[in-house]
């Protein structure tokens, strides 16, 4: 080891602490892209997994091949295992018990198919020839039919022939039989009389459709027991999994004259090699946008460290250059501390994320496969390809944060350093100030200013790294906020424990019952609902939602004298859960009620599914301003007409948040929802017969179970009682262990964060010992001192903030442009998490500014006068 780096293994141990925070920022850093790593491709393989359990190991299945086909499907370049399956097809399952599977299906696999399928044998053992069977478990529990290892089954297998009316033909509905009205319409045709031998039981295949019509059954073939005249299907593993799977494949099957191809798509998805997959492109944008914001993050930290390294050592790196040390030399200096850095922190950073993830998954495990029905359990997946990437991105972050300060270390002039001007050159236009700084804030805000202009490598990397930090923060922030609102997108996800339906309508329902379940001890909110559907109203073009003036360009006949006409909700609230509603939204309830001039509030929010661009929607429902009045029409199903309702619906309040417990939002883009009183449609219906179907009471409880019970005792039917409790359980717990892995990426963000602007700012504070002795020398005060501190402390605020937040909406806007993919909705600005940037950026910079110059001002002034840098 050459002297050079000798002394820099020297100062690295003498700066302990400065050294200590960026072997832990570096170990943080590399922990958390080895968690996400990991955690990426312990979810790839858990996904696959279920895949393989859901629709068998397999990328390409070809139908109806030829043995001469098949024969070159072997021998393709491409291929590297194939495995065979035939549908013998359906039989009668005498004596069965369940109307809805009346049958039989039996299907014959070679040996490989048995494994590749995943078979689970209960007992005896896979058949080896034709005349041999495994049947499911499913035929003697659900089935009724008590078959047993050994016994022999004659079956008529055959197809499954339909006839409704002028339609006809063979079906294969894996799905449901076929009915006309509630006639099975169905019969068995073509049959042939076979004879199996029971060799063993199996568990029903998960790719058997629980609403299938039949029980598995599962025979032998092999490629010598295919016919000349007869076909099997053929399904392949290719040995290189990539894009051109799909190209190639069907290539080879225009070729051989192969008619169908199949690709099982979910586990080539969870390859990544799905083509046009928005989900995809959605999931690799976000944890792309998530590396990236680490390694900015660690990039600041680790930078500012070496960074302030140079200065530190500038004396001696110009001592060295003095006695003939070379530019390479110097430059190397800084890249041999990155090393013994990275050296010392990669390894404990692999070590901390993926100890990391195996004890998350390990706690969370039982929750995950319960919440999220997994058949297989997520083990932590560690693959070389994961952690080379890993170590790569890690020694590019550090390489990245050691570039500039080493090209700034092999510069340092003997002169320059020794006379320490290089980091300080002063020019009277530099340090200019604004006489109002003075004026308005004293001659301590106006010195603390100029310090900064005069300090400018080192103020501007202390602003660099709050930046950075506001920048990580609101984006993690929003980052969390987007997977919600993508969650709430996809899923409906109720806010009542309990709903229970009513025949009868507003007018009949009993309200002695009503104010009874009011009673109850353990209900804490509840609403009944009195649904009016068939309501119609025309909306003007120029009132449509977004997705459906867009949709009226394509198809204008949708439109009838430019107005459209929009699928309307009216939900109808007893007065007193009305009265709560409106008090929560700060509405006027006494225009609800006005039974003379039917009002209403408009809930504008729609979210719903786009097929044709393949993406969640979420909008404004229609363009209804308060104050516009909507003629509205009832549409009597039956006969079809339509029956003009007595007066004008006033919208005097739009809600797009919060509706009350038990409506939801629209999910049909022409489609939106009234809230009214009864009062207010009892004037509007008038004389009509209405139709209002069903009527809810929607429940929040503290003790679910114990409510339903009080339901039943109170004569409430059990069949018009819903308890959506444990459903809601599971979502709970879904958002818990989400929340486990955001929050625990947000605490690492913080900690790399809060180390950086700790380690920029005392560490600044400290080289600053002489500046700040000479100002005591000249009679500065504590008390002077402290208000420069403060000032400095705001003005750093204030500078990280005007270029942080800018920084933060564009990173934000970027997520938003990821997510929008799958998921479409309006931009929007975290402001809450906004406003807790705001205020802990001063109170950081005020703690850490207060903590360091608390150091400072116990040095003695003479001593500090003589402080150097070295």
């Amino acid at each position: 080891m050459n002297i050079v780096n000798k002394l820099t293994l020297r100062m690295l141990k003498e700066n302990k602490r400065r050294t200590l925070v960026t072997i832990i920022g570096v170990i943080i850093s590399v922990a958390m892209v080895t968690a996400v790593t990991t955690l990426f491709t312990s979810f790839m393989n858990l996904l696959q997994k279920e895949a393989v359990a859901d629709n068998g190991n397999w990328h390409v299945l070809y139908k109806n091949v030829t043995k001469e086909q098949l024969y070159e499907i072997k021998n393709d370049e491409e291929t590297d295992t194939v495995f065979i399956s035939r549908d013998v097809g359906y039989a009668e399952l005498e004596r069965g018990q369940n109307p809805s599977k009346p049958y039989l299906h039996v299907k014959e696999f070679d040996s490989t198919a048995f494994e590749q399928f995943s078979i689970e044998l209960i007992e005896g053992r896979l058949p080896k020839t034709p005349n041999e069977v495994v049947i499911s478990q499913q035929i003697i529990d659900d089935g009724g039919v008590p078959l047993e290892i050994g016994q022999t089954i004659t079956l008529q297998v055959g197809d499954r022939y339909y006839k409704i009316d002028d339609d006809e033909g063979i079906t294969n509905n894996s799905f449901s039989l076929v009915y006309n009205g509630d006639e099975l319409a169905e019969t068995i045709i073509n049959t042939v009389e076979k004879e199996y031998k029971i060799v063993g039981i199996i568990n029903a295949p998960n790719w058997e459709h629980s609403f299938s019509p039949a029980y598995m059954v599962l025979s032998s073939t092999h490629e010598a027991f295919i016919g000349a005249n007869e076909q099997v299907n053929a399904s392949v593993l290719v040995k290189k999994l990539n894009r051109s799977i799909f190209n190639h494949s069907n290539q080879l099957a225009e070729n051989l004259g192969i008619e169908e191809v199949i690709f099982n798509d979910e586990l080539l998805r969870y390859h990544g090699i799905v083509e046009g997959d928005n989900l995809n492109r959605t999931f690799i944008s976000l944890v792309t946008i998530i590396i990236a914001i680490i390694v900015v993050g660690s990039v600041s930290l680790i930078n500012n460290a070496f960074a302030i390294s140079v200065t530190e050592r500038s004396r001696y790196l110009g001592m060295l250059a003095s006695v003939g040390a070379t530019k390479r030399q110097k430059r190397n200096s800084v890249y041999f501390e990155g090393v013994m850095i990275g050296l010392i922190s990669i390894p404990l950073g692999l070590i901390a994320g993926i100890g990391g993830i195996a004890i998350t998954l390990s706690l969370l495990n039982g929750i995950l496969q319960n919440v999220l029905n997994l058949r297989t359990e997520l083990t932590v997946v560690v693959t070389p390809m994961s952690i080379i990437l890993t170590i790569i991105i890690s020694m590019l972050t550090i390489f990245i944060s050691v570039f500039i300060p080493a090209l700034r270390a092999s510069r340092i002039s003997a002169i320059d350093a020794i006379r320490q001007t290089k980091d300080i050159k002063l020019s009277r236009k530099k340090v200019k100030t604004s006489k109002l700084v003075r004026k308005i804030f004293g001659i301590e805000a106006e010195i603390g200013l100029k310090n900064l202009k005069r300090n400018k490598k080192r103020y501007n990397a202390t602003i660099f790294s709050l930046v950075i930090s506001i920048v990580l923060f609101l984006t993690i922030s929003y980052f969390t906020n987007s997977l919600q609102k993508a969650a709430e997108m996809s899923n409906f996800n109720p806010e009542y424990d309990i709903s229970v339906s009513f025949d009868q309508n507003f007018e009949q329902i009993d309200q002695d019952v009503i104010e009874n379940i009011r009673s109850f001890e353990d209900v804490t909110d509840m609403n009944i609902i009195y649904y009016f559907g068939s309501i119609e109203g025309y909306v003007d073009k120029s009132k449509l939602s977004s997705s459906l003036k867009e949709r009226s360009k394509d198809f204008p006949d949708m439109l009838e004298d430019g107005k459209y006409l929009y699928n309307i909700d009216v939900n109808v609230l007893e007065d007193e859960d009305l009265k709560s509603y409106v008090e929560q939204i700060s509405v006027d309830f006494n225009p609800l009620i006005n039974s003379d001039h039917p009002t209403a509030i408009l809930f504008n929010k729609n979210h719903f599914y786009d097929m044709e661009k393949e993406k969640y929607v979420e909008e404004e429902a229609v363009n209804l301003d308060i104050g516009d009045k909507i003629a509205l029409q009832y549409n009597d199903g039956v006969t079809e007409k339509r029956y003009q309702l007595a007066d004008e619906v006033e919208i005097i309040a739009e809600e797009t948040e919060q509706l009350p417990l038990g409506i939801y939002n629209s999910t049909n883009p022409g489609q939106f929802i009234l809230i009214m009183s009864k009062s207010s449609i009892e004037k509007l219906v008038g004389d009509i017969d209405i139709e209002t179907g069903t009527s809810e009471m929607y429940i929040k409880s503290s003790d679910p179970m114990k409510t339903v019970e009080d339901l039943e005792n109170i004569g409430i039917n059990k069949d018009s009682i819903y308890n959506v409790y444990e459903s809601k359980k599971n979502d709970e717990q879904f958002l818990f262990v989400l929340g486990v892995f955001v929050y625990g990426f947000i605490t690492l963000i913080t900690l790399i964060t809060v180390s950086n602007i700790f380690n920029t700012i005392s560490t600044s504070i400290a080289l600053r010992k002489r500046e700040f002795g000479m100002l005591k020398s000249v009679g500065m005060t504590p008390k002077g001192f402290n208000k420069m501190i403060h000032y400095e402390s705001i003005f750093y605020g204030i500078k990280s903030l005007l270029y942080g937040l800018p920084i933060s909406v564009i990173v934000m806007f970027l997520i938003y442009k990821a997510t929008e993919f799958s998921y479409e909705y309006e931009f929007y600005l975290p402001w809450k998490s906004i406003g807790i940037v705001i205020v802990a950026v001063f109170l950081i910079v005020g703690i850490v500014m207060l903590y360091s110059s608390s150091k400072v001002k116990k040095e003695n002034i003479i001593d500090a006068l003589k402080q150097e840098n070295i």
